[in-house]
């Protein structure tokens, strides 16, 4: 193995580490958030009035940091049924031209969330008193995020 294919191994394994404790942590706060709205309506008829946005975000959170965890983990859908009748080296082109694919979709959906960001700048979400913008960072970050994790995918198994 090379040391660039080592480096990018070792790269994969921390970002894998560092999503998997951050999306738990997401988790948690947001089954607690939930847990905390639900005995506030049911027991006192009442609730948190920012409880709702930062639900979303943290859903938002969630969806989007968990598709690079899965792309760097390979654990995304596979087609493994028609890969199998490959030659090996077929195989690994295909799975090249996947990780290939992923960064220009990756940078495709970073330029339009840039767009959604910019025309959502000036419409509030009033409970928190920030843009709305702020629902479109979870998708930038996740994008970014993907496109690293089919880079490192690409450097991991170059031979």
């Amino acid at each position: 193995m090379s040391r660039v294919a080592g480096l990018a191994v070792t790269a994969r394994a921390a970002l894998i580490q560092a999503l998997r404790v951050l999306l738990g942590l997401l988790l948690l706060t947001m089954v607690t958030l939930e847990t905390v709205q639900v005995l506030l309506r049911y027991l006192f008829a009442d609730s948190l009035l920012w409880g709702r946005d930062v639900g979303l975000l943290l859903l938002l959170s969630l969806a989007w940091l968990g598709a690079p965890l899965l792309w760097a983990s390979q654990g995304h859908i596979a087609v493994d049924a028609l890969l199998q009748r490959l030659p090996a080296r077929a195989e690994r082109i295909v799975a090249v031209a996947v990780d290939l694919l992923a960064i220009a979709a990756a940078i495709g959906l970073a330029y339009v969330t840039v767009l959604a960001i910019e025309a959502f700048s000036l419409i509030d979400m009033p409970s928190l008193g920030v843009s709305g913008a702020v629902r479109f960072y979870p998708v930038l970050l996740g994008a970014a995020l993907w496109s690293l994790a089919a880079l490192l995918n690409l450097a991991a198994e170059r031979r």
